[in-house]
């Protein structure tokens, strides 16, 4: 379990995780990159025998005083092997309220595509 910050990657440097089990054949495979750091911008590519994943993030953001907007720019696509099928997600708009005074409370609204 982990305990401290998330992984918090520098320029050019990647992640790469090995789905499935230890000693057998690999379930599958994902990596990442920060491509990007002003603005930042991440890339992941994951994909297994029966679906393939990709995103290109940008979060833009806006500081309001005492909250904070996030808006995700770039997209997430996951593909099904098996059927052809093709997702084609945007993730909503997400804003974090009272962040100086009063009780914090976050909102996500907008659609997603």
């Amino acid at each position: 379990e982990r305990t401290w910050k998330p992984f918090n990657p520098i320029l050019g440097e990647t992640f790469t995780l090995k789905l499935g089990k230890e000693g057998e054949e690999s379930g599958g495979e994902y990596l990442a990159e920060q491509v990007s750091h002003h603005p930042p911008i991440g890339a992941a590519h994951a994909e297994t025998p029966l679906w393939s994943y990709d995103i290109v993030s940008c979060p833009k953001s806006k500081f309001l005083g005492n909250s904070l907007e996030v808006y995700p720019v770039g997209r997430t696509r996951i593909k099904y092997k098996t059927t052809g099928e093709e997702l084609s997600l945007v993730p909503p708009t997400c804003k974090a309220y009272n962040l100086v005074i009063g009780r914090l409370w976050v909102d996500t609204f907008g659609d997603m595509v």
